[in-house]
């Protein structure tokens, strides 16, 4: 469970993100998301949503340890060559695991 204190997010400006980020996990089923189980409202302060533990957050985190929050352009590259052919296999149910 994420629980989430919009004081914090407000004061940070992140009111219109938090709310995207969960509108997209309700509505998208991608076996490179966590899907969203459940979100609700607790106390006048705390917005939590109920979905798959994602340790670090994978490139997120990865992204905000780059210089300038981006990453190189053949790194860039190379992320979405694999999203494509991931995607590719998916979608073709060609996994065996």
């Amino acid at each position: 469970m994420k629980v989430v204190d919009r004081r914090i997010v407000a004061k940070n400006n992140r009111l219109e993100r938090a709310a995207s980020e969960k509108r997209i996990l309700r509505v998208l089923d991608h076996p490179f998301l966590p899907p969203l189980f459940t979100g609700f409202d607790i106390a006048p302060h705390f917005s939590c949503v109920v979905m798959v533990f994602s340790p670090a957050g994978g490139f997120h985190s990865l992204r905000h340890h780059m210089r300038k929050r981006r990453f190189p352009l053949p790194s860039a590259r190379l992320f979405s060559a694999l999203n494509l052919s991931f995607r590719w296999v998916a979608q073709r149910k060609l996994t065996g695991f």
